[in-house]
């Protein structure tokens, strides 16, 4: 026989070997299956009432609508504030400062200086006092120097003599009023009142 011949003839017997030991090799595997049971060496987790509830649901704490104060001063204070009023009603004068815009004997000059004013500052009312030999014009009435400050570089640009200075004044609601008025710029209604000019 010819290689041809054999190989086929070999190849042949295979095949007839083979499915003749193959149906009894199938079902001899199927019933001697290799089974194991794992599941005892696997961990378990037990889970207790109270965690399985925070995992469903969150557990929100009403939080309290007012809060008392351990160590509250509120009545000392309102004691203190009641009995500070009380002695400021009763204080007659208040320490406070004006500007000072002329001292000087010329009752002329005083009041020509304070209509000057009162055109340049219609919201105030410039005084004109007379202290023996004196007429003294001032502007204002300021609880704080800081306060006239403002007024007092607006004026001292065309009256270098004004000076602030301190004063006594009536322990009144209305003293202060006319404190914002004062720190405005001075108002130029005409040639005449214009700040710069010189008062005669």
């Amino acid at each position: 026989m010819d290689y041809p011949t054999k190989h086929l003839a070999s190849v042949a017997l295979l095949l007839l070997a083979a499915t003749s030991t193959s149906g009894t090799w199938c079902k001899k595997n199927i019933h001697n299956a290799y089974s194991e049971n794992l599941a005892v060496h696997r961990k378990s987790w037990k889970t207790t009432k109270a965690t399985s509830k925070k995992l469903h649901r969150k557990i929100y704490r009403k939080k309290p609508g007012h809060i008392t104060p351990k160590h509250a001063i509120n009545d000392q204070l309102d004691y203190l504030l009641t009995r500070k009023k009380a002695v400021n009603e009763q204080t007659q004068y208040v320490q406070g400062y004006t500007i000072q815009v002329y001292a000087g004997r010329s009752r002329e000059k005083a009041f020509k200086i304070k209509h000057k004013l009162y055109t340049c500052y219609p919201a105030i009312t410039p005084e004109v006092i007379y202290h023996l030999p004196n007429y003294i014009v001032s502007l204002g009435k300021f609880l704080d120097k800081l306060e006239a400050y403002p007024a007092y570089d607006a004026i001292r640009r065309w009256m270098p003599q004004a000076i602030i200075r301190p004063i006594s004044l009536i322990n009144r609601p209305d003293t202060f009023l006319n404190t914002k008025a004062a720190n405005t710029a001075p108002v130029a209604t005409n040639s005449k009142h214009v700040p710069g000019a010189a008062v005669d």
